[in-house]
């Protein structure tokens, strides 16, 4: 499966060539993260929220069948000196 985001939406292309479109409807910032990985919470995590776009769909329909895909990112906060190369 190949994910990418374009046009304000998170794409999925399966390994079959079938493909979902689904557009972000709500972002959510937790601190401390409501998630792990591998056992580990986190400083904080940023969760988008997307509702599944059906052929014809625009942003002022609404889907009938409501599925969800969920993307989450994870921060830790660092207490060290060094600048961030990313800012």
């Amino acid at each position: 499966m190949a994910t990418r985001f374009g046009r304000g939406r998170l794409e999925l292309r399966y390994e079959d060539g079938n493909t979902a479109s689904y557009a972000p409807i709500v972002m959510r910032i937790k601190s401390p993260s409501e998630h792990t990985v591998n056992g580990q919470h986190y400083d904080m995590e940023v969760q988008m929220i997307h509702i599944k776009m059906s052929r014809g769909d625009d942003e002022r329909s609404i889907p009938i069948i409501k599925r969800y895909a969920a993307v989450s990112m994870f921060f830790n906060t660092d207490a060290s000196d060094q600048e961030n190369q990313l800012l």
